[in-house]
């Protein structure tokens, strides 16, 4: 899981700063700052509305003997 996350993180930033960096060199910094906040502002809403906040892992996770059942 932790291999995962790193993963996605590193290519998060792959995509992430040239594209900072061309609407930068385009639009300013000021406008690459607020385009970054809005971004981040839009990603938290879509988890707060989201089935996201609700999930418990405990839920769905299997007993052993469930487990075990081929």
């Amino acid at each position: 899981m932790s291999a995962t996350r790193r993963s996605v993180n590193r290519g998060m930033i792959v995509i992430g700063a040239p594209l900072g960096g061309a609407i930068a060199t385009v639009a300013g910094a000021d406008t690459a700052l607020w385009a970054a906040a809005a971004f981040l502002l839009l990603a938290s809403l879509v988890l707060l509305f989201s089935r996201f906040r609700d999930a418990r892992i405990e839920d769905q996770q299997l007993s052993d003997e469930e487990a075990l059942i081929p």
